[in-house]
Order: structure tokens, then sequence, then C-alpha cells
């Protein structure tokens, strides 16, 4: 960008000047600080000694695949020593592990895809949590199986296994299962007698006022519905709490907390009626 800044208006519109003196310990805070205050329009990286937000072209892209391809990789025709293999898994577990003890950014990575695998031989269906850990199983690659679902293939992969993903539309916890199942044979039914004798209780007042000043929200499906309470957390960081919410509500709330994807981001969402809003 510089460089074509350059090109085009000429070196003496641009000048090099020192802004400050500092140790090296304080470069990058000193660096950071002045981005933030100046905010230099030829200044791509918006944080000082990170590349976040640098993206190369198509074609720079291009020539750094060809520069690594074939012979020219550092590893071509080589493979690592079992020893050296052992000593590079343990220096990376547990303690040693860069994300120990540290809980993965909200959004970061993608989600994983729980998968069915119905083995016709043996008569067995087993749950895998992600395509990895089914292809371990199975002892092919991943990829094999992602290629399988993403054609919708219908024929057995290998004559012998049934693939599926596996979708969970409700939370599984056992114990709000039971719960549920629970009300399921004493289903309620919001009629109008429900509506004008069901009084909240002092605990549900009371969290209803917090919700409201905090994160929840009153919607409508459409215009002539009448409006419910939403309220949607971060799954599973907020599980716990959107649990004891619908505990809390389940006399009114029609169905369970559902779990959807917004933007890659897994959320718990609980619809809870709100006719029943005395003063």
């Amino acid at each position: 960008m510089i460089y074509n800044a350059l090109l085009k208006y000429g070196h003496s519109k641009f000048s090099l000047e020192i802004l400050e003196y500092c140790v090296t310990e304080k470069c990058l805070e000193r660096e950071q600080y002045y981005i933030n205050i100046l905010k230099p329009e030829y200044n791509i990286l918006k944080i000082a000694g990170s590349s976040l937000g640098f993206k190369h072209s198509e074609e720079t892209i291009a020539k750094i695949s060809t520069a690594k391809k074939g012979v020219k990789h550092p590893m071509f025709g080589k493979t690592h020593l079992a020893k050296t293999i052992t000593k590079m898994s343990e220096a990376k577990k547990g303690a040693k592990h860069p994300m120990f003890g540290k809980a993965r950014p909200i959004g970061a990575g993608k989600l994983t895809q729980s998968i069915i695998v119905i083995d016709l031989e043996k008569n067995i269906e087993t749950k895998y949590n992600s395509l990895s850990e089914a292809a371990i199983a199975l002892g092919i690659r991943h990829t094999a199986i992602s290629l399988y679902l993403k054609n919708n293939q219908k024929k057995p992969y290998k004559s012998r296994y049934n693939l599926k993903k596996y979708k969970k539309i409700y939370l599984v916890n056992k114990f709000i299962l039971d719960i549920i199942e629970s009300c399921n044979k004493n289903e309620i039914k919001f009629n109008n007698n429900y509506k004008k004798e069901y009084e909240l209780t002092k605990e549900q007042k009371e969290s209803l006022i917090g919700m409201l000043l905090a994160d929840a929200y009153l919607e409508k499906g459409k215009p002539t519905w009448n409006a419910r309470l939403s309220v949607d957390h971060t799954y599973p960081l907020q599980e716990a709490y959107v649990n004891s919410l619908y505990l809390l509500f389940k006399p009114l709330v029609a169905t369970p907390p559902a779990i959807i994807e917004r933007k890659k981001i897994r959320e718990q969402v609980l619809y809870i009626k709100v006719f029943i809003l005395k003063p």
C-alpha cells in the first residue's frame, strides 16, 4: 500500500520521523499507543506486533503454496523418528500445552459435528462426538466421512457402515430430560382459565425484573400473537444458568430450551410466556 502511494503521490509527500525513544521492552506498548492516537491511514494492522487483520492476496497464497510443494517442501521424503514424535507429544501435554486451563474463546474454531455410525454387519449404532473421533474408530480419514456426508450418499460406506449427522435440538442433560418427560405426562394447557388463575411466585417476579433489566427481551412471532419473553445465552458456557431459568419458569414454558447456531456461535434459547405479568 505504501509502495503504491509513493509511486502515485511522490516521495516529497511523505516524511519519516521518530516519535519517541523508549526501551526495547516498551516498544510494542508505545507503538500501540500511537496507533490508537494517530490512527495512521497506511497501517493495515491495527494491533502492534500482531498480523491480525492482514490477508494475503490470492496470487501470494498461490506463490507460497507452490514454493512448498513436492521436493521444495523441507520435509519432502523425510519422516520423524518415533523418538522425535514422542518428544514433540510430551512437550505439549498437560500444563505444557499453550491452552492448558484456558477456555476456548467464544466463536473460535469450528463447531464439532456429532456422527451416528450404523454397523450393518454387527447391527450396532454408535454416536461419535466428532468426525475425527469416528474416523479414528473406523480406521479411515475424517475427510472420507466429510465427503460421504457432503455428497449425501445412501450406499453404505465400504458396504458396511451407514453414516449420518447427529442433530441435537434440545438439551440432553438427564435431569432436564426427566423433568421434560414428567411435564409431558401432565402437559400444561395455556388456556384462558390457566392464564387467569396463575400467579407469579416471589422468586419468579424478582427474576423477571432482573432479566428485563439485563439481557431478556420481549418478542412476537407474528403481529397477532401474544408477546413472549426470550432469553438466549452462549452454549455450553451458560447452560447451567439457562437450565435454572427453565426450572424456575417451567409452568410458563411451552418447550424446553433449544440449541441454535448463529454466525458459528452456538446459543441456548428459552421462551417464557408473559401473559401473567401482573403488578
